[in-house]
Formats: structure tokens, C-alpha cells, sequence
């Protein structure tokens, strides 16, 4: 009859989640950047050993740089979906933290909930680090399609199925007046 009933003091677990919440946002934020980072170094490195396989072309098979080209596109495809799942990760922790805030600073302060004005989206990392992966998958696609002849097949393509007033763009006689 004597037991008391244990209240959980309520400010130690608000402070314990925004804790947890600052600590995971801090290791999720920090991933983003180092893997980008680490990105950029493995993306140059990629492209570095296609130019080095186009000039020795004729030395090797034009499959390598094909190859080379869609392993770096590969690389860049894994390194946005890796980029996305974390991204979604930090935008529930920002969801807990604006919570959070909402109830420390009632008046709409605060580092997440402070409206900072108006900027386009792609002066936020939010859009730039997967308009960068983008860029780069379609790049070393680029890439690819040229090492293996496929661009030179699709060139010739347009220049016969195209025609101008003078004729077929693919046509480089003067015109005679």
C-alpha cells in the first residue's frame, strides 16, 4: 500500500531524445559530406583511367573504356541511392528535432524552424549533391556510348534522317549561290 508510483522526471528525457536526435543528425550530416567527398576523389580517379584508356586505344580494346565508363556510372548510380537513403534518414531526425524545438522555442526560434527566407533549390546541399550524382551517371553514360561508337552510330543516324532546306545536315559542301 505504501508503493509510490516511479514519475519519469519528463525535462532528463527531453534532453536525452534531443541528444540522441543531435547525435545521429550530426553522424548522418557528417556521412553525407564524407561520402561525397570520397565520391568526387573515386569519380576523378574513374575518369582519369578512361581518358588514360582512350589515348592508349589503339595500345587496348575500346571495350575498356567502355567499360571504365560504365563502371564509373555504376559507381555514381550507388552513390545516389546511397545519398537518398540518407537524406530520408536526416529528414525524420529534422522532423523529431523541429518537434523538439516547437516546445523549447514556442515562438517559431530555433535553428530548423526559423524561416531564413527564400533560396532557389539549387543553392541547398539538398538538391546539389544528387544534381551532381546525376550529372555524373549521365556523364560516364556519356562516356560510354562514345568509347564503344555508339554516339558515332547515332550522329550518322540523324545526319542521314535529318534534312534541311539545303538537304542532309551531315552534307558539307558550300552552298553555290
Amino acid at each position: 500500500m505504501g508503493d509510490t508510483i516511479a514519475v519519469p522526471d519528463v525535462e532528463a528525457r527531453r534532453k536525452d531524445r534531443v541528444t540522441y536526435l543531435l547525435e545521429t543528425y550530426k553522424l548522418y550530416h557528417g556521412h553525407i559530406n564524407t561520402m561525397f567527398n570520397y565520391f568526387l576523389v573515386l569519380a576523378a580517379l574513374i575518369a582519369n583511367a578512361y581518358i588514360q584508356s582512350m589515348q592508349k586505344q589503339a595500345a587496348i580494346s575500346s571495350n575498356v573504356s567502355t567499360s571504365i565508363a560504365v563502371f564509373g556510372a555504376l559507381i555514381s548510380w550507388v552513390a545516389l541511392l546511397i545519398h537518398k537513403r540518407s537524406r530520408a534518414l536526416l529528414d525524420t531526425i529534422e522532423t523529431g528535432l523541429r518537434r523538439e524545438e516547437d516546445i523549447l522555442f514556442p515562438n517559431g526560434t530555433g535553428f530548423l524552424n526559423v524561416d531564413v527566407g527564400y533560396r532557389p533549390p539549387l543553392a541547398r546541399h539538398r538538391y546539389q549533391f544528387p544534381f551532381t550524382y546525376w550529372a555524373f551517371v549521365i556523364g560516364f553514360m556519356i562516356m560510354a556510348g562514345y568509347s564503344s561508337g555508339y554516339l558515332q552510330v547515332v550522329s550518322d543516324w540523324l545526319a542521314q534522317h535529318t534534312y534541311s532546306q539545303v538537304g542532309n545536315i551531315g552534307d558539307t559542301r558550300r552552298l553555290e549561290e
